[in-house]
């Protein structure tokens, strides 16, 4: 590193005190001194590459949990379908308006499985 100890202002000092303001002037415009002043400047802090990955990588978690979420939603209700596919029987009653006591096969058989899958209940009191 080029900041690092090696460097003959941080080992031995400076000696020639008559010429001291202009090679204090001279470091100051060297790129070693300016290189170190940022990385100084910069210690510590959080970087924005790192700081936009973090946040992409909790995004994309995210989002990968609803979809396998979604997923096996979905699922519950192919099964439900593919039951009543099989039973040759009708999805959809006459009435299936909300105060509906009764509608049809297939809300009715979702509503069954919502009593004991918490995921699917809040999928449909949410959706």
């Amino acid at each position: 590193d080029s900041c690092s100890l090696n460097n003959p202002w941080a080992t031995s000092g400076f000696i020639d005190l008559a010429n001291l303001s202009r090679a204090i002037e001279r470091h100051g415009k060297s790129k070693n001194h300016i290189d170190c002043a940022v990385k100084l400047k910069l210690f510590g802090r959080v970087r924005i590459d790192e700081a936009l990955d973090l946040a992409r990588t909790i995004s994309t978690k995210k989002h990968n949990e609803q979809v396998k979420k979604n997923r096996d939603i979905l699922r519950k209700l192919i099964i439900a379908a593919l039951y009543l596919a099989r039973q040759e029987q009708a999805f959809r009653g006459h009435n299936e308006a909300a105060g509906s006591s009764n509608r049809g096969n297939f809300v009715e058989l979702v509503r069954a499985f919502a009593e004991f899958d918490t995921a699917l209940a809040e999928h449909l009191v949410f959706s």
